[in-house]
């Protein structure tokens, strides 16, 4: 199977790490989070009194740091920690 038989499957050009991926970071902060108390959770991923990365199954180093986290870890806590909500009428509306 080729990859360009997957649905969603494309050719990515962007930055991995650096800046590029910072700002691709900042920008599902601002999307999913914005200003919320949420954000904060970034500070404690992989940290010893924090929560593991949902993302990845690195083992923990003996001396953290205060952004001990990936591009991909970053943005899976952004969409699980999401301010967006659906209400009911959503629901309603998208029934079938």
């Amino acid at each position: 199977m080729d990859d360009k038989d997957l649905t969603g499957v494309k050719p990515y050009a962007g930055p991995a790490a650096g800046w590029g991926a910072l700002k691709a970071v900042a920008q599902a902060i601002r999307s999913q989070m914005g200003a919320s108390a949420n954000a904060r959770a970034l500070l404690e991923m992989n940290q010893p009194d924090g929560f593991d990365c949902p993302g990845c199954a690195w083992p923990d180093p003996r001396h953290t740091s205060s952004f001990e986290f990936c591009e991909n870890g970053a943005k899976a806590v952004t969409w699980e920690a999401t301010t967006r909500r659906v209400d009911p009428a959503f629901f309603a509306e998208h029934n079938a």
